[in-house]
């Protein structure tokens, strides 16, 4: 059997989405059998099968992607012997049954979001924007564009396509121009992708690995009367790994009762990468089948410091307790505060350099947890030292809603949500009916700095 690997799963899963939307758009999709790709071993060969179809026209993107097209043979190892057909269909019957489609005269084109055509590319537009978001707020590195919008398969209307050619076109000679950049550049540009959605134009989607049941869900759906909000749960600092877990749930907010309409429709956790993992911090949901995204250490020290410092405060309140022969503590600052590229680029000078901060590291690590950890391995103890810092830098925010904003601060832009930091009136709205007046007072003065809103997308899981 030949083998598919990580590449060749998010190729097909992306490209033949679009090709079981077509032939169910076309009414086709109940009498075709995957094994029909064992006879089409070449482009021209599927082209043609596409043809007779009635679908050529849907996918033509699609059949002439490089990605899809290098790796022809192995689709029917993909779609048979993997038993992709069976997942495909569950995920396109759910997509037809939930997301209205539009009349039978619409049509349409599907194909995957790396190989959507200039003229009607919305990410070209955004990184536009990401470059100047970069500058304005001296980041090392531009904002993903998976951060704006993480849809791996877009399907337009030719309604869709004609707007976007003209409004594109415009959006980019303005992101072009030397004006500093703004948010509303972005809610423009999201305005855009939203409203043509709900004329049944545009649909852009997030492909997750389906579990037993597809699902869908709206992400980053303004309009609706119900948002997710989250809950912090605990940190938890175990000794026999390299991490920190910060351990949260997910709640629905009613924004018109302005009170918690169901609880725990998610539970999970932010873990800390190792170093050989950038010292990211990635969502995991255990039991749910889906990946998360990530986030940088630049960003995500940004939006601890910008929401609530008061644990960041308490670490550098410790490390001034210390000597620090080896100048390895961080000199501090909202994106710099993280010791992990100073311990690293140590570390790699000479692995004993870690010794230096055994006491510092005891202090830390038992603040969370009162047993010693494990191991004695130099690179175990780095990855364990990072992880005990973020531990801090959560577990100590004073304020308990501080702490629920600051993981959801860190949960949006890792899943795709929001680039935020401080809190916003409609998340301190949450908590006037429950929290003390004064505070709710005092948390009002903080600054809420928005970077930008991601757009909205289909996900399907």
């Amino acid at each position: 059997m030949a083998t598919i690997g990580g590449k060749e799963v998010e190729v097909f899963s992306e490209a033949f989405f679009c090709i079981y939307f077509a032939l169910h758009l076309k009414g086709k999709l109940k009498k075709y059998k995957s094994n029909e790709w064992t006879k089409l071993k070449t482009a021209s060969s599927i082209k043609l099968w596409a043809q007779k179809k009635g679908i050529a026209s849907i996918v033509q993107h699609q059949l002439t992607d490089p990605e899809f097209v290098a790796r022809i043979k192995l689709i029917p190892t993909f779609l048979v012997d993997k038993d992709w057909d069976a997942r495909l269909r569950k995920q396109i019957d759910k997509f037809f049954t939930t997301i209205p489609i539009g009349s039978v005269g619409k049509s349409y084109w599907a194909m995957r979001a790396d190989v959507m055509p200039v003229d009607i590319d919305p990410y070209k537009v955004f990184e536009k924007l990401s470059v100047k978001l970069k500058s304005r707020y001296d980041f090392r590195n531009a904002v993903d564009k998976d951060k704006w919008n993480p849809g791996d398969v877009w399907i337009f209307s030719s309604t869709a396509r004609k707007e976007l050619t003209t409004k594109l076109r415009a959006y980019k000679q303005a992101a072009s121009s030397n004006e500093i950049y703004s948010a509303g550049a972005v809610t423009s540009l999201n305005s855009l992708v939203r409203g043509l959605y709900d004329t049944a134009d545009l649909y852009p989607i997030s492909l997750k690995a389906p579990g037993a049941a597809v699902r869908i869900s709206l992400e980053n759906d303004k309009v609706g009367g119900y948002h997710k909000v989250l809950r912090f749960i605990k940190v938890d600092l175990d000794a026999t790994n390299q991490d920190c877990k910060i351990f949260f749930a997910i709640d629905l907010y009613n924004t018109k009762t302005k009170s918690i309409y169901k609880k725990d429709i998610v539970k999970g956790r932010i873990k800390s990468k190792t170093d050989r993992g950038g010292f990211r911090l990635e969502i995991e949901v255990p039991g749910s089948g889906a990946r998360y995204g990530s986030i940088g250490t630049e960003n995500y020290q940004w939006i601890i410091s910008n929401t609530d410092k008061s644990g960041v405060d308490k670490l550098n309140r410790i490390r001034k307790s210390y000597d620090d022969p080896a100048k390895m503590f961080p000199v501090g600052g909202e994106r710099t505060w993280l010791g992990a590229s100073n311990y690293q680029k140590a570390f790699k000078k000479s692995a004993s350099n870690i010794a230096y901060l055994d006491d510092y590291f005891t202090e830390i690590y038992s603040l969370i947890n009162k047993t010693k950890f494990k191991s004695k391995d130099a690179r175990e103890k780095l990855n364990k030292i990072v992880a005990s810092e973020i531990a801090i830098a959560i577990n100590f925010i004073k304020s308990t809603i501080m702490k629920d904003i600051t993981v959801e601060n860190l949960y949006n832009l890792s899943a795709s949500q929001s680039f935020a930091a401080g809190i916003s009136p409609q998340q301190l709205e949450r908590y006037k009916k429950t929290a003390d007046k004064d505070e709710i007072q005092a948390l009002s003065k903080k600054e809420f700095k928005l970077l930008m809103d991601s757009c909205f997308h289909l996900k399907v899981y």
